[in-house]
């Protein structure tokens, strides 16, 4: 696993997590996300081995996301 890779989506994830934190503070996917951000990154700390499964749950963490921002879009 390459580390700039990994960096690079650390760093996506954070400028993510800063949009939604300005978007709204009370809309619930948003507040899913940014718990689920903070703890992912309280498990990387303790666990700095798994790099792998690292990415495969932002990746997939990153879909749910624009899954439900897009389904928010479609329901206004």
């Amino acid at each position: 696993m390459d580390i700039k890779k990994y960096l690079k989506i650390l760093k996506d994830f954070s400028n993510k997590k800063e949009k939604a934190l300005m978007v709204t503070r009370n809309n619930k996917n948003n507040q899913k996300f940014i718990k689920q951000f903070d703890g992912f990154i309280e498990w990387n700390k303790k666990k700095d081995s798994e790099k792998e499964k690292v990415v495969d749950f932002l990746l997939k963490l990153n879909t749910d996301f624009e899954n439900k921002k897009n389904s928010n879009r479609n329901h206004k």
